[in-house]
Order: structure tokens, then C-alpha cells, then sequence
């Protein structure tokens, strides 16, 4: 018996060290071309802050979410994979709003 429960725990354990690479994935916001900023219109660049607002709020409404992949990756990394993600996500993000509200300040859209 406890060489079978011993058996168990070593498996488990060694399941959770190979899937422990298991991030979260939020995926990234390109930053703007310069072919864009020059043919994009005033509505265009409304709905594209549109889309880059709800891309934050989803990926910030995911990393609330506590998940396996919280689990997975504390046990590989600490969940330092995971904030790394997260910051990356938020900072491609934060790039392209800088930039569309740029295009929408020199453009005079109201």
C-alpha cells in the first residue's frame, strides 16, 4: 500500500514538473504601420481604441481568472512565466492605444 501511494505522488509529481510550462496566453496587439496611420479614417481609429480597450479588459479579465494554469505554472516558475505574459500582453496593448490616439490627435478627429 505505501509503496503504491509513494508510486502515485512520484507520478503526480512528475506530471506537474512536465506541464508546468503551462502559461497563460493572451496574445499581443501589433503596433501601427506606417501605411495605416496614413489611410486609417477618424472612425477607423475609433474602433480600432475600441478593440484595443476590450483586448485589455479581456486580458485583464482572464489573469483574475484562477485557473490551472495558475497551478501549473507556480509549480514550474513560481507563476513568474504567467506576470511576465501578462505584462507583455498589457504592454503591446499600451503601445498600440499610444499610437492610435497619436493618429487621432493629429488627424483633428473629434
Amino acid at each position: 500500500m505505501e509503496k503504491t501511494l509513494m508510486t502515485l505522488i512520484f507520478a503526480a509529481l512528475v506530471a506537474s514538473i512536465f506541464s508546468a510550462c503551462t502559461t497563460k496566453r493572451y496574445g499581443r496587439l501589433q503596433s501601427i504601420t506606417d501605411k495605416e496611420a496614413t489611410y486609417l479614417s477618424c472612425d477607423a481609429v475609433k474602433v480600432e481604441i475600441d478593440k484595443a480597450e476590450h483586448f485589455v479588459n479581456n486580458v485583464s479579465l482572464k489573469d483574475s481568472e484562477f485557473t490551472k494554469e495558475d497551478v501549473l505554472g507556480f509549480l514550474g516558475d513560481l507563476g513568474i512565466g504567467n506576470k511576465l505574459e501578462y505584462n507583455e500582453a498589457i504592454e503591446s496593448a499600451n503601445l498600440r492605444l499610444e499610437e492610435l490616439n497619436t493618429i487621432h490627435t493629429n488627424k483633428k478627429c473629434s
